[in-house]
């Protein structure tokens, strides 16, 4: 019985400490178009929240100074590179009014809904039902055979026929 309790305690103490910590992979984060993806809001810095909720970030990259360094910093959850974001969440960093402010946020394969419902694994009728307002963008050459919805700060990614992509931007 006394051996029991102990290897408890010692279980508990080894894996209550890794539960507290963040978990980009488990965190459901509600995704604000034009204003935040979870805990991180476009025009801020990082907070210690956004650190709290997803944990350690596999990539963290400075931006570079001042307006003409916009959108070159990357804090990455997952993903291989800075510049490479197969699974993850990628906060793009220099907004032209701070360095350290979000620019634009990318969600991968993470669970990500929108505040009308729409999530990372929907169908596209089920966007186009919540985003009636929603215009078709248009796919780059490497998103060949990808179908783009846009509302103003949002744009989704559709590849065969499942969101897999949302990209919170800010309103233009």
């Amino acid at each position: 019985m006394r051996r029991w309790m102990i290897l408890t305690l010692v279980t508990l103490a080894l894996t209550l400490p890794a539960l507290a910590a963040g978990n980009w992979r488990q965190a459901r984060l509600v995704v604000v178009p034009g204003r935040q993806a979870g805990p991180i809001r476009l025009g801020q810095p990082l907070s210690p929240e956004v650190f709290r909720v997803l944990g350690r970030p596999s990539v963290q990259q400075a931006p570079e100074p001042g307006p003409e360094g916009m959108d070159t910093g990357n804090v990455s959850w997952g993903g291989e590179a800075a510049t490479e974001l197969w699974l993850g969440i990628n906060a793009k960093l220099n907004d032209g009014r701070g360095d350290q402010n979000v620019f634009t946020v990318y969600l991968v394969g993470v669970r990500a809904i929108t505040d009308r419902g729409v999530f990372i694994g929907c169908d596209l009728a089920r966007a186009r039902r919540a985003y009636p307002e929603a215009r078709r963008g248009e796919p780059s050459e490497m998103d060949e055979g990808a179908v783009f919805l846009e509302v103003p700060g949002l744009v989704m990614v559709f590849r065969e026929g499942r969101l897999a992509e949302m990209v919170v931007r800010p309103r233009s």
